[in-house]
């Protein structure tokens, strides 16, 4: 055999264990494992000005419902919404709500042109017991407010985004059953307030 052919089959040899060893290699190499997820963290905690509330509402509907006295529709899209409520032995004594919003149109009408909550420009403080999602630049909105501050509304105009929120002290509680010598009471004296001031129904033209 000549040099040559002993050359060629120990090259032939050398290609074929490097092959071998790339392939046990690979097969036994254990697949790379993905780093495990950082649990996102918690929401840092609200300070109470008294005992925590009663009840918290999440569902977002039903916060949206019983802030603005309608139903969302396909196009309001609600980033984030929360009620809490306190309770006493008559029922709700205090609630508050907070909404985020990329309104609808419709919405943006109610709320903006027509004013349906008879709101009225100017600053806002920053209401307090509020949600730690609920902050945005105070600079880069337009805001107005009930005449009793109860009410907060903040429009950034860059993304039309609606920042919300209201507070009351509840429901007015039941008068007294009038005794038998009493005339009845007049109405409006007894029953229960709804806990937010309902829009403005709109005028004819």
């Amino acid at each position: 055999m000549s040099w040559r052919a002993v050359a060629v089959s120990l090259l032939v040899a050398a290609l074929c264990a490097a092959a071998w060893l790339w392939h046990s290699r690979s097969v036994e190499a254990p697949p790379p494992t993905a780093s495990p997820a950082q649990p996102a963290a918690p929401e840092p905690p609200i300070a109470w000005e008294a005992e925590p509330p009663a009840a918290i509402e999440q569902e977002a509907e039903e916060v949206f419902k019983r802030a603005f006295w309608c139903r969302p529709t396909a196009d309001d899209r609600i980033l984030h919404a929360v009620r809490h409520a306190w309770h006493d032995a008559d029922g709700v004594s205090r609630w508050q709500w907070f909404l985020i919003v990329d309104p609808s149109a419709g919405l943006l009408q109610d709320l903006r042109a027509r004013n349906v909550f008879s709101l009225v420009p100017g600053t806002i403080p920053a209401p307090r017991e509020a949600p730690a999602w609920f902050v945005y630049d105070r600079e880069a909105v337009a805001s107005w407010r009930s005449l009793d501050g109860r009410m907060q509304l903040a429009y950034r105009h860059t993304d039309d985004r609606i920042y919300a929120c209201a507070s009351g002290l509840g429901f007015t509680k039941g008068a007294a059953a009038p005794s038998a010598a009493e005339p009845p009471a007049t109405v409006g004296s007894v029953g229960r307030l709804p806990n937010a001031s309902p829009p403005t129904p709109p005028r004819a033209d």
